[in-house]
Formats: C-alpha cells, sequence, structure tokens
C-alpha cells in the first residue's frame, strides 16, 4: 500500500514539472514572437497636414505607398505642392547617419477607409427684389414750331428822316423810285464798294474838306450799280452786279475783300447806299455805269474804248469827281 501510494506521488511531481516546464517554454515562444512583431511608426506631424491619430502601415508592396488621408485617396493624380514639402519615408533623401528602416511585414491589421466627404448643403441665398422705381411723368414733347423762310428786307428797317443829300446840300437832284428790290445784304455790300471805291477804309465823311463834293461822288458810284441792274447788259439783282467777273477781271476792284471790309463800313456810306437804291435819288444820268480814279483816266479810256460814250470832242462824256471820274455807257438812252 505505501509502494503504491509513494509510486503514485512520484508520478504526479513528475507530470507537474512536464506541466511547469511545458508552460514556461510557450511563455518563452509568446514573448519571442511579441518582440519580433513589427510596431506601427508614427508620421512626422505635418504643419499643412492636421490629421491627427492617423498613423503610416509599411506594407511591402512595390505600389506608391498611399497616405491615408481622405482627399488624397480620392484624387487619381498626385498634386503637387507649392509649400514647404516635409519629406515622407520614401521620399526623404538619406542620410549615412540615418539608420536603415525595418523590413516592412504584412499586418494584418485591417485597412482603414476614407471618411465619406460630407458636402454642406448649400442654402440659397434669399432673393432680394430691387425697390420699384418711382414712376415718372413722361411729358410729351412740345411740337416744333414749322420751318419758315425769313422774308426778305427789302427796304431799310430805319426810318429815314433826313435825307444826307439835304444835310449836306446836294443840289439839283430827282428821285426816281428803282424798279427792283433790295435786301439789306445788298445795302450793306454797296455800301462797303462806296467806301473802298471813293472814302478809303474807315474814312467818315466829316473828315473831307468839301462834304457836298465827296456825298455826290458817293451817290455817282451808288447809282452806277442801280443803273447796272437796270440795264440788259448787266444781272439783274445789286449783289450779282458788284460781284460780276468779265473773264476773270472783276467790274468793281473791291470785290475780293468786300466780306472783310463789311465790318468797317460808315454811316454815310450806307446812307449813300440807302439813298440811291431805295430812296431812288439821283445825281446823275441813268446811262452812268462806269467809273475809274481820275489818276488813271487816260487807261481806262484806252482800255474801254468799246463801252464808253463819245462826246464829239474826241474823248467820252465823262463827269469829275473829288478823285473819281464817271462814264456814260452804251446801254440807255438818256433820261
Amino acid at each position: 500500500m505505501n509502494d503504491m501510494k509513494h509510486s503514485f506521488m512520484k508520478k504526479f511531481h513528475r507530470s507537474s514539472l512536464t506541466a511547469i516546464i511545458s508552460v514556461a517554454v510557450m511563455l518563452g515562444v509568446i514573448t519571442c514572437v511579441i518582440a519580433s512583431a513589427p510596431k506601427p511608426v508614427s508620421e512626422p506631424a505635418d504643419p499643412g497636414l492636421s490629421d491627427s491619430g492617423i498613423t503610416r502601415i509599411e506594407v511591402p508592396s512595390n505600389e506608391i505607398d498611399t497616405y491615408a488621408r481622405p482627399a488624397l485617396l480620392a484624387e487619381e493624380e498626385p498634386v503637387t505642392i507649392q509649400s514647404p514639402v516635409f519629406a515622407t519615408p520614401e521620399t526623404a533623401d538619406s542620410s549615412d547617419d540615418e539608420p536603415e528602416s525595418e523590413p516592412a511585414v504584412e499586418s494584418e491589421l485591417p485597412a482603414e477607409t476614407a471618411a465619406p466627404e460630407t458636402t454642406a448643403p448649400e442654402t440659397a441665398a434669399p432673393e432680394t427684389t430691387a425697390a420699384p422705381e418711382p414712376e415718372t411723368e413722361v411729358i410729351a414733347p412740345a411740337p416744333e414750331p414749322e420751318e419758315t423762310t425769313a422774308a426778305v428786307v427789302t427796304v431799310s428797317p430805319e426810318p429815314i428822316t433826313e435825307l444826307y443829300a439835304d444835310k449836306y446840300k446836294v443840289k439839283g437832284y430827282k428821285i426816281v423810285k428803282p424798279g427792283f428790290e433790295v435786301s439789306e445784304y445788298e445795302i450793306k455790300l454797296a455800301a462797303t464798294v462806296i467806301q473802298l471805291e471813293v472814302m478809303g477804309s474807315g474814312s467818315e465823311l466829316d473828315a473831307f474838306e468839301d462834304t457836298t463834293e465827296k456825298y455826290i461822288e458817293m451817290l455817282s458810284v451808288a447809282e452806277v450799280i442801280r443803273n447796272r441792274v437796270d440795264s440788259e447788259k448787266f444781272p439783274d439783282t445789286v449783289e450779282e452786279v458788284i460781284l460780276q467777273k468779265v473773264g476773270n477781271v472783276p467790274q468793281f476792284s473791291p470785290r475780293e475783300t468786300l466780306e472783310y471790309y463789311r465790318q468797317f463800313v460808315t454811316k454815310g456810306a450806307m446812307a449813300a447806299a440807302r439813298e440811291a437804291l431805295v430812296v431812288g435819288v439821283m445825281v446823275k444820268p441813268s446811262n452812268l455805269c462806269y467809273f475809274c480814279a481820275t489818276s488813271i483816266k487816260a487807261q481806262f479810256e484806252e482800255w474801254n474804248a468799246a463801252a464808253l460814250v463819245p462826246d464829239g470832242k474826241g474823248s467820252y462824256v465823262q463827269w469829275d469827281g473829288h478823285l473819281t471820274t464817271f462814264y456814260a455807257g452804251h446801254i440807255n438812252s438818256d433820261k
């Protein structure tokens, strides 16, 4: 009985020892396995990438390692970042001082999946309606006045209270109303011819010694214009007579400067033009149609011999003025 008990106890102790040894060996093996397992590598902090808690898992693959960021996982092509780049284990420059990285082993950890992108619901801005513009009253435009043609002034607007012919004691004149109409513009044009032909630019009638003789001379120039308008051999209006040319020769020498010198016409020249062309004051016969400066009368008679009326004495019918000589022409019979 004692032998059996002793034998049983011996076997029990042997089995217990074997079990303890087996447990110790197993613990040692587990410890070695745990020690040799790869440790997770933490990603260096990136100021521009603040995905806390995301780690990189080294995978034994030749493919480009992807960083577990939702934005990059969704892109098909790599994006070049122009801001300072922080090197990752794949792109960082190797250095002799840095130890070689441990070979990556396949991890049984489940692959992380990109978090689904959340899009903030678009909220339409409330529509704003512009305040209605105040209604303005539309006023219909007033009808334009019908265009009317200004009537030609045929007589002087200034009433003639006293004739200059009387004021300056002209004797023997007669009044014969002209058979044509004359405008105020034509009166000014004729007055300019009178001013330049027998008075001089800007000279007043009262500046001459013999005002009577000078005014007769002024009336005679205006009468030449009148007689030409009445004649069939000359144009039919005062303006056309004054501006007429025979060939290239103006019939009145101041023709090219009349528009400029109109501003210098004096009251005496205007009075002579008005009295001869509107009132009808006549101091010479109606066939008086030429004149020239007395200083060149010989040349004038030579140039115009065919148009002048001979006096039967070897000369021509003429009247001498202060500085001007007037001639009768072959136009009308003497009245």
